[in-house]
């Protein structure tokens, strides 16, 4: 594959994740209802939604919001790995509809996408908001990651 082809696909999973987390933070706002982001990073890793709790994205159906299923699948960006999931612990996030003090720690955390030497880092933070950054190697588009901070 050619590397422009390849650096494409690459950015193309993390903005289709970058938005999937925005729609889920959007929709716990609006639904006022919290909403999970559950990650399975193993064999062709999946990301999905649900507005009841961690959900498992390789089950059909088994993520939804109002029914309507909510994931996205690795199978459509070959060769993109996930990695180092930590959402304090877990491999889920929560987008709270109402932003408490002492859930502050439960909500924040990230995940890397990497392809060969790049690695790029999506971040959830305080509160509810979703930064990608460059953790390294070289694809032009993304800022150099600084330390993880949760706000």
């Amino acid at each position: 594959m050619v590397q422009s082809h390849k650096e494409n696909i690459h950015k193309n999973a993390v903005e289709t994740t970058f938005h999937t987390m925005n729609l889920a933070r959007s929709l716990a706002s609006t639904m006022q209802r919290d909403i999970t982001v559950s990650i399975d990073e193993e064999n062709f890793w999946c990301i999905g939604l649900s507005d009841n709790g961690k959900c498992n994205c390789k089950l059909e159906n088994a993520c939804s919001i109002n029914g309507e299923e909510r994931v996205v699948s690795g199978r459509s960006f070959p060769e993109i790995l996930i990695s180092n999931i930590n959402f304090n612990g877990n491999n889920h996030a929560v987008f709270q509809a109402k932003h408490e003090v002492s859930d502050i720690e439960k909500t924040t955390g990230f995940l890397i996408f990497e392809q060969g030497d790049n690695k790029i880092r999506l971040e959830k933070k305080v509160p509810n908001r979703v930064h990608v950054c460059l953790l390294d190697g070289n694809l032009p588009g993304y800022s150099v990651c600084n330390e993880f901070t949760n706000i």
